[in-house]
């Protein structure tokens, strides 16, 4: 198409012949449609993103001849005479003549602009387009642009600030093009569903280009930079039509979409560390390096325990400390929390691959095994993140089972640390307490003196420590665990221990940072790993988002749940490639790293940069570490969680059911293993909100006697009742599991009332949503009482279950008069109704019927002239 500059603006009376598109300030353009072939193959794609694209790129454009003789003329010029409503002359005359902020002549034309640009479009869209139909499009343009009009001049009514003039300006503009958006879409999504994709794909690319200033406060620089993003672009002045698909691509990217603050608007939403950046300061800086120094010294210790503990080499344990730690201070929205091994996860990992390898005959492969659930578990987070379906994880253990599995865990923790704390042989396969106690009492004559001497020293100076913390927290900040360990690794190396007195060490650690790894994955190795990993993504993401949220409230900031599931799931996958096993947040290193004065996410970058330090320097010193100190460090940190007083509290409180349900789990976890306990926990949990569900509150109500407030009968036994009439009051959610439950209470009273029920009134205060099955129940219910000439009445209706009723067409069927906003007016109207005359069929009153007239009049005049007045009869009932 070539483009012919015609040097002069048109005016009004051009406008009959043939349309414009004034839209900026650019010179007026003449586009030459003769050489475009008007088919339905070229049109969707190049012809109305051409359009679009004058929105913001053209000044003027008049149609061809070649489209003139296709098109019916219709006089536009209609548009330009709209007369100004009487209300919008006035307003005009009443504003200040002193402050002439605004042309009112120019923004009216910017409105008009908008609705030629839509004559336009129709005229394409319609070709040949029909007389009739097309004047109707007209009429309702220009209906729009009298309505945006006006409701412009009131906006503008008094105002003097030159922004909000700007912005209402600028929010009618787009609010004219939506209207006749909406026109367009309307008419032809069922004719031209191919046209109208493309319209809204670049209706949403034109808002971003003439996206205004933000909501709320604004100032005059927000609307310069808004002004100066909006100006037209520079373009070529003939558009290459050999290539239409790239040509459309042009467009679409020089449009405006991705702005420098879309994208980085989208870059910091999911790499949290940015925002960080931006605000940092010397005093967040010192705050994070004595955080990072302080868990750092917990962090080292617990790693090389931890990977003892999930049968993997010490080094290991360093490798999950590691690259976890970057990922996750890049992409959490943390500060406090402190990711990398744990004890629950490395309790489960053996348990899961135990089928698999052997961790002490098979250690290459047991380590790749490792590596593989450590990606597996960190897929399921990342695609729980991506779909934002935190609300199925995060709700699928109660507190007291998930409670009880942590104690049994934990303990099954401290027994296994028994091997290295006694220095005797327990197989690595065991993950049970009968287990570990049949290796314990067949290898006891193992017991070495020596070791169990040293690790009940470093017991004691562990658990002492922690528990001096709780009555003085500020000894969080001295370093015991490194002072152990510099300690005990002098006296066993200086002493050549290990050799003259048996004490076993670490041994030889690899120096150096980890390399990637593949491994090779088969469909066995996936299937026996799948519980084994979904058990660690629940665990993980529980144990983390609890301590997240925590420490988040504490310092009055929002965790985004979603984004700790994908940073988690991230540093898994990662880690995984960097040969790490499954990692997540740690309760005790999260504690101390807010107790130190952790200020940012930039916390774990430091302590990743500390464990690279680790491996390229310390290794050689820390292969004379005792493994008894090893293992007290990791029973110190496993014991807690095991707190029996929990279930004093249920017992205490009442609650016998998840009483007998948790010591359940810890038996079952006990004496069949961590993965196995958290199967049978998740299992119980889905079966007690199965079982709760189906079983809402359900309450005969009365009035409490001088008050309107309805209570349950059987807790208030002297509560005022109707003779005949039923008041239930249902609790919850009714569905295809709960839906049989109303009905069962309501047939029990029905049939054991005396006398016999003729009135059922249903309190749906506690009705929170209702499901085809309900629904279905409740016609069926209706149905039934109907035969038997009961009246049904509802009362206090929410609105989300009002909308279901009407969709449904459940509010005709009940009849829109015996819904009743509160449960004494039903009451009162019930009262009336027996008072006045005996009780109507349900077919009467559920089926809207006509008012006596004379009656209805009196009525109704009664209420006009006493304004408060009220009467207890049907008919005013009804009128009301």
């Amino acid at each position: 198409v070539s483009t012919q500059s015609t040097g002069v603006a048109p005016n009004s009376s051009t406008l009959s012949g043939s349309s414009y598109l004034p839209f900026l300030n650019l010179k007026p353009t003449t586009f030459d449609f003769t050489v475009l072939n008007f088919t339905h193959s070229v049109f969707p794609l190049l012809i109305v993103q051409s359009l679009l694209y004058t929105l913001t790129s053209l000044n003027y454009m008049k149609r061809g001849s070649a489209i003139s003789e296709v098109t019916t003329e219709v006089e536009l010029s209609s548009l330009d005479a709209s007369p100004i409503s009487a209300s919008s002359q006035r307003i005009l005359q009443d504003n200040d003549n002193d402050a002439p902020i605004y042309d009112i002549s120019s923004v009216v034309k910017s409105l008009k602009d908008s609705t030629h640009f839509f004559q336009e479009l129709l005229t394409v869209l319609n070709s040949p387009p029909g007389e009739e139909q097309f004047i109707q499009f007209i009429d309702k343009f220009n209906q729009h642009f009298e309505n945006v009009r006006d409701e412009l001049y009131v906006a503008l009514q008094g105002l003097t600030d030159t922004v909000r003039i700007q912005l209402k300006i600028h929010h009618a503009r787009q609010r004219m093009i939506d209207l006749c958006f909406e026109t367009i879409y309307d008419h032809y999504k069922d004719i031209r569903p191919d046209v109208v994709n493309i319209l809204k794909t670049m209706r949403k690319l034109h808002e971003d280009v003439n996206e205004g200033p933000n909501d709320g406060p604004v100032n005059e620089e927000q609307v310069d930079d808004w002004a100066s993003n909006s100006r037209p672009r520079k373009r070529s002045r003939s558009i290459d039509m050999g290539n239409p698909m790239a040509a459309s691509l042009r467009r679409v990217f020089s449009s405006g979409y991705w702005t420098r603050t879309r994208v980085t608007d989208m870059v910091t939403k999911k790499v949290p560390i940015i925002n960080v950046l931006r605000n940092y300061s010397l005093q967040n800086l010192r705050g994070d390096i004595v955080a990072a120094l302080t868990v750092a010294a917990v962090l080292v210790p617990q790693s090389l325990g931890y990977a003892t503990l999930a049968g993997l080499q010490p080094v290991v344990g360093l490798y999950a400390a590691f690259i976890p730690c970057l990922v996750y201070g890049l992409l959490g929205s943390s500060s406090e929390l402190s990711v990398g091994p744990v004890a629950m996860v490395s309790l489960i990992t053996p348990s899961t691959l135990a089928s698999l390898a052997n961790s002490k005959t098979q250690v290459d492969l047991y380590w790749s095994y490792a590596i593989f659930l450590s990606l597996f578990a960190g897929i399921l987070l990342l695609a729980v993140g991506v779909l934002r379906l935190t609300f199925v994880i995060e709700n699928v253990l109660s507190v007291p089972l998930l409670s009880s599995w942590l104690q049994a865990a934990a303990g099954l923790i401290v027994v296994s640390q028994l091997k290295g704390f006694l220095k005797i042989t327990i197989a690595s396969n065991d993950k049970s307490l009968i287990d570990y106690a049949t290796d314990i009492v067949n290898n006891a004559h193992q017991l070495h003196g020596w070791t169990v001497l040293l690790g009940l020293f470093s017991l004691g100076v562990l658990l002492t420590h922690k528990y001096a913390c709780r009555k003085y927290p500020k000894l969080q900040f001295v370093p015991v665990t490194v002072i152990l360990l510099i300690i005990t690794t002098g006296i066993v190396y200086g002493t050549n221990a290990s050799v003259k007195r048996g004490i076993a060490i670490v041994g030889n650690i690899p120096k150096g940072l980890p390399h990637p790894q593949a491994i090779t994955v088969t469909s066995e190795l996936i299937s026996k790993t799948a519980s084994g990993a979904g058990i660690i993504a629940l665990v993980g993401f529980i144990e983390a988002i609890g301590i997240a949220k925590k420490f988040g409230a504490l310092k009055r900031y929002q965790v985004n749940v979603e984004q700790e599931l994908i940073a988690l799931g991230l540093s898994n996958i990662l880690g995984g490639v960097f040969k790490s096993y499954p990692v997540t947040g740690s309760i005790s290193r999260s504690s101390i790293n807010f107790h130190a004065g952790s200020r940012t996410q930039l916390t774990n970058v430091f302590l990743f940069i500390l464990v690279m330090f680790v491996l390229l320097f310390l290794t050689p010193v820390l292969q004379y570490i005792p493994s008894t100190v090893l293992s007290a460090i990791v029973i110190c940190a496993a014991v807690t969680p095991i707190n029996p007083r929990d279930y004093y509290v249920l017992w205490n409180h009442g609650e016998y059911v998840d009483l007998v349900l948790s010591l359940i789990v810890l038996v079952v976890t006990l004496l069949l293993g961590p993965d196995t306990g958290a199967i049978i926990a998740v299992a119980i949990s889905l079966v007690i909100v199965l079982y709760r569900s189906s079983r809402p509150h359900v309450a005969r109500v009365g009035r409490l006697p001088g008050t309107l407030a309805y209570k349950d009968l059987d807790r208030f036994p002297h509560s005022i009742t109707i003779p005949g009439v039923l008041v239930v009051r249902f609790d919850g959610i009714l569905s295809f599991f709960s839906a049989s439950r109303l009905r069962s209470k309501l047939d029990k009273w029905e049939n054991t009332s005396t006398p016999p029920i003729h009135t059922i009134i249903i309190d749906a205060v506690g009705l929170n949503s209702i499901d085809s099955s309900g629904q279905h129940q409740l016609r069926e219910m209706l149905d039934t009482y109907h035969k038997k000439d009961i009246l049904v009445l509802f009362s206090e209706v929410k609105g989300v279950v009002r909308d279901s009723f009407q969709r449904s067409g459940l509010d005709k069927k009940v009849g829109l008069q015996n819904f009743f906003l509160d449960t004494h007016d039903a009451i009162e109207f019930i009262t009336g109704r027996m008072k006045s005359t005996e009780i109507s069929s349900p077919e009467k009153v559920n089926t809207p019927t006509k008012p006596r007239k004379g009656k209805q009049k009196e009525q109704h005049i009664e209420i006009k002239i006493n304004g408060t007045g009220s009467s207890n009869s049907q008919e005013t009932n009804g009128a009301v």
